[in-house]
């Protein structure tokens, strides 16, 4: 009898083990390890638009004026889950080590894991080449775009995080893991999810600046008797 009630137990800590787990594996790929990527990619966009020829003031400004806050909260989302919600989560996985261990069976490698720093490189992209007004004008609204698209993109991966998230947090309660820890958590949570939030509407202040932009090389590009197929996709 007693032998099943520990295997009970037991059986109990390793859901509560995989819980855990699989939301360090979600916190980890998606805000952290795609979060400087994001940021990563984002500057590379605007070097791009730069050497397109895309006017280099009006791409100065959008990185003063706007991406600097976009890379703020970025770095912001990845600190909180690296400095607070995996440090949370590391010590709960570890005393449930420590449980198992005392009940006496043996403890396998859970493989905690951490994300790549910050600072990362830019994404080996590079201009077309380009040459002539028209053909200028063609590159430069395809790189203006690809950003536009980039930031749409963007924002609806971060929406569908939220729910993901949202999903691995009730997948703790499913399996067993301690109220006490959940609601502890909690509100490491609902930080991330208002800096994402946050980010989002950022990306929305982003994209009218750049649909300017765009309309003033679109119609450059029209003087020219030439027309434009390529749009943007839009922001909701």
């Amino acid at each position: 009898m007693e032998a099943n009630v520990n295997n009970g137990m037991i059986q109990d800590l390793l859901r509560e083990q995989r819980a855990l787990k699989g939301l360090n594996q979600f916190l980890v790929k998606t805000y952290c390890n795609e979060i400087r990527k994001v940021d990563s990619y984002f500057r590379g966009y605007i070097r791009i638009m730069i050497e397109t020829g895309v006017l280099k003031q009006a791409c100065e400004r959008f990185k003063d004026d706007y991406y600097v806050k976009d890379a703020q909260l970025l770095k912001a989302i990845y600190e909180h889950v690296v400095q607070t919600d995996l440090q949370a989560i590391k010590m709960y996985m570890n005393q449930i080590s420590r449980q198992i261990q005392a009940a006496g069976y043996p403890v396998s490698d859970w493989n905690f894991q951490t994300p790549q720093p910050f600072e990362g490189s830019e994404p080996p992209s590079k201009a077309r080449t380009h040459s002539g007004n028209s053909q200028d004008y063609e590159v430069q609204i395809d790189a203006i775009c690809d950003l536009m698209d980039f930031l749409v993109d963007q924002h609806a991966n971060l929406g569908r995080s939220i729910m993901s998230y949202r999903n691995y947090c009730n997948a703790m309660i499913q399996n067993g893991v301690p109220r006490q820890i959940v609601d502890h958590f909690r509100p490491l949570a609902q930080k991330d999810v208002d800096l994402v939030r946050h980010e989002m509407q950022q990306l929305k202040e982003d994209y009218p600046y750049l649909g300017k932009l765009y309309q003033v090389i679109v119609e450059s590009q029209e003087q020219l008797g030439h027309s434009v197929s390529r749009k943007p996709k839009s922001m909701n």
